[in-house]
Formats: C-alpha cells, structure tokens, sequence
C-alpha cells in the first residue's frame, strides 16, 4: 500500500456485500441483505474413511466446490509485545482451502480426501467461477453412526 493511504479491513458478505468489520450494524444490514436471497442446496459428510461426501442440488450457472479445512481452537501464550504475558483464543483457523470439484449447474454428487483429526472440522463452499458469490455452503456433518 502506498505511504499514506489508511486500509480499512472490509469484511465480504456471501461474496455480494462489503462491510468493515467493526461496524456491527452495517454487519448486519449486509447479512440480512443476503439472508432471503435463494441458494444451492449443499450437504457435506465427513466419513471414517478420510473422505468428505458432498451432494449439490440445484440448477444455475458453472461453479468451483471447495472444502475448507480448520482448526476449531487454538490458544497461544504471548511472549512479546503489547500483549505479553496474555492467552490469546482464536477460533476456526484456516488451514486449507481445496478446489475438490466443478460444478455444472445441475445435481452433482463427490467424494474428496480429507485430513481431519478431532480438532479440526471442514466446510463445502460452491463458489461461482473467478471467484464470484457464494450459491450454496454446508459445514460438514459427521457420518451417522449407524449408516455404513
């Protein structure tokens, strides 16, 4: 960024809207604005056997499907700095982001590897081509214990 010139964080909504972040209302108007609008139907199962199952439902144009993979906690002492001495808790950290599959505008069903231990959890994204708005997202679900 050139000298001079202030960044404000924006936070991207569904892909559609901007807002800054620490402006709570604004938050919320542009997720309401995004609330009603129709989506892809999504589901994502995580199986004993390291894959995620995925099942989109719906018409419309071409798009990417992602699995995002993240770790659910993490704590950090800090040793330095202006919050030396204090434990930080973050939460959902990116670990990594996968383009496991394209998706042609009509109902689709894959499997993908995923690497996921008891602290890390995962997300399916369909995403419109060249990074456009997200049309349908599910957090992946785990495999029923009674299903085989």
């Amino acid at each position: 960024m050139p000298r001079g010139q202030s960044y404000t964080p924006q936070m991207v909504i569904d892909g559609k809207r901007e807002a800054v972040g620490s402006r709570r209302d604004d938050v919320y108007k542009a997720i309401a604005a995004v609330a009603d609008e129709p989506r892809l139907s999504v589901s994502a199962t995580k199986r004993k056997d390291g894959t995620v199952d995925v099942a989109v439902e719906g018409s419309g144009e071409s798009a990417a499907v992602w699995v995002i993979t993240f770790l659910k906690a993490r704590t950090t002492n800090v040793e330095g700095g202006e919050n030396n001495g204090k434990a930080l808790a973050n939460h959902h950290i990116v670990r990594n982001v996968d383009r496991i599959g394209d998706w042609s505008g009509q109902s689709l069903r894959l499997a993908a590897p995923v690497d996921l231990d008891a602290d890390h959890d995962c997300v399916v994204l369909v995403q419109s081509d060249d990074q456009g708005p997200i049309l349908g997202a599910a957090r992946c679900a785990a495999e029923d214990a009674t299903s085989s």
